[in-house]
């Protein structure tokens, strides 16, 4: 293992999270795993997405909140919150219309949509220096380091 520096594995994780406009997410309850393509709107690390409170993933994060999201090179250990109807966020709301402009007039705001915010825990980045490895931004720690396969 070798540390790295926290703050600049940080930026480099926040401009991927930033451009990325389709993330997996991955939710398991009851012996059940799934996984569909969401829309993300972050804020720092805190990655944002919408669905429907009656939805089999928004079932199974209630169940279970432990959720894995993955883009790319990028894996993400996180922790679901549902936070309510998307007229309760507004912050979310702007942001998913400034990033998805194509969805703005489409964005659903039933009664039943839900705004979910995930709090990574741990992140890492897959790649190819000399060999490769994984670059750990362990968000709980407040840590980062490179390990070698």
């Amino acid at each position: 293992m070798e540390l790295l520096d926290y703050q600049t594995l940080y930026q480099e994780i926040l401009q991927q999270l930033e451009s990325l406009e389709a993330i997996v997410l991955a939710t398991c309850a009851a012996e059940k795993v799934t996984a569909r393509t969401m829309c993300p709107v972050n804020e720092g690390l805190q990655i944002f997405f919408g669905t429907n409170a009656s939805s089999e993933k928004a079932a199974q994060m209630r169940r279970q909140p432990r959720i894995a999201l993955a883009a790319g090179n990028m894996q993400i250990e996180a922790t679901a919150r549902l936070l309510g109807h998307p007229d309760s966020q507004p912050a979310f709301k702007k942001r998913y219309v400034e990033k998805y402009p194509q969805f703005g007039d489409l964005y659903p705001t039933t009664p039943d949509s839900l705004v979910v915010a995930a709090y990574p825990s741990v992140i890492k980045l897959y790649k190819y220096k000399g060999g490769p490895c994984e670059e750990v931004l362990d968000v709980s720690g407040q840590k980062a380091y490179r390990n070698r396969f």
